[in-house]
């Protein structure tokens, strides 16, 4: 029996930006829902676990194209994003946060982590920034989990 191993790559600079990024999310928001009817306080200890998985979950989901069935141009294949979006949405309840769906001001923290984390695995050309609604939604209403 053999077992492969996955390898994904290490690249600092995008470990460097999803730390900054997340830490400087983290530092402005100070509170985030929590799985309670509290909230919860974004403490530094929370931060770096929080950056930690954040990193995890971008080199995972930018580790290398998952093809759909037709490609088409445009937007990365929804494989990818929806692993990035189970990801992100284990670590929130890992850490006590609430992975809800809030798309308007003020944002989840889990919508405002896939456009950070998003943003910088898949460049958008056009600068327009990252819409997770149809994604999360797709995700959710077929139950598409990574495995």
């Amino acid at each position: 029996m053999t077992f492969s191993t996955a390898v994904y790559p290490c690249d600092s600079d995008l470990t460097e930006w999803v730390s900054d990024r997340v830490r400087a999310l983290c530092n402005s928001r100070k509170q985030a829902k929590g799985l309670g009817p509290g909230r919860v306080q974004l403490t530094p200890e929370l931060t770096d676990l929080l950056v930690a998985m954040m990193v995890e979950a971008a080199t995972h989901a930018a580790s290398r194209e998952i093809p759909d069935r037709a490609a088409r141009p445009g937007a990365p294949a929804d494989n990818a994003r929806i692993i990035l979006i189970d990801d992100i949405c284990r670590a929130c309840k890992s850490l006590g946060l609430s992975p809800g769906l809030r798309y308007v001001d003020p944002q989840s923290i889990a919508v405002e982590l896939f456009i950070i984390v998003a943003s910088l695995i898949w460049p958008s050309p056009c600068g327009s920034s990252w819409n997770p609604r149809k994604t999360f939604e797709r995700a959710k209403r077929g139950h598409i989990v990574r495995n």
